[in-house]
Formats: C-alpha cells, sequence, structure tokens
C-alpha cells in the first residue's frame, strides 16, 4: 500500500487542527489555537495572543506578533516569537519551559 502526503493551508477562524502530513497553517488577527499534529509544519500565528502546538515531526512555529505561546512537540523544531519578543521598542519577556540539547 502506497501513501502520500500534501501540503495543506487553512485560513478560517480561530482554532485550527490538522493531523499528519506536513501542513502549513495561518492564523487570522485574532487569538488563534493552530496544532499541527504530526509532520513537518509550518504555523503563523499572525497578530493576537496565540497558541501553536507542532505536534511530532520538524516543525516551524512562528508566533507573530502579541503574547504567543509556542509548544514545539517531539522533533528538531524552530520556535520565532515575533515582534513582542524582539522588537526594539519593546521590553523582552520570554520563558522557556522545557528545552532539551542534543549533540552527536
Amino acid at each position: 500500500m502506497e501513501h502520500s502526503s500534501a501540503k495543506v493551508t487553512v485560513e478560517v477562524g480561530d482554532r485550527f487542527f490538522d493531523g499528519n502530513g506536513n501542513d502549513h497553517l495561518n492564523g487570522t488577527p485574532g487569538n488563534d489555537y493552530l496544532s499541527g499534529g504530526n509532520g513537518k509544519d509550518s504555523l503563523n500565528g499572525s497578530n493576537g495572543h496565540d497558541t501553536l502546538v507542532g505536534g511530532n515531526g520538524n516543525d516551524i512555529l512562528c508566533g507573530g506578533n502579541g503574547k504567543d505561546i509556542l509548544f514545539g512537540g517531539n522533533g528538531d523544531d524552530k520556535l520565532f516569537g515575533g515582534a513582542l519578543a524582539f522588537g526594539v521598542t519593546h521590553t523582552t519577556y520570554i520563558s522557556i519551559i522545557k528545552y532539551e540539547s542534543y549533540r552527536d
């Protein structure tokens, strides 16, 4: 039996969920909850106070503007906090809850 993956882009409402596959989810200007599930996902929160959950796989999470919460999950993930965390005129507020580093 053969399996295939497809790129999926979703841009509706404030709560986005996806299952297996390499997904691309874009949030709205509001407060979003994005969950990529399994696969190599790209989650973009846009504006608002967003929660992004990568799940299993090597994911890229971009919070955008606002106070965002990013959960990478299992895999080698890249997390980008956005303008509030790294803007020139803002104070930096970053909390790292859990971080694991492995070296071969």
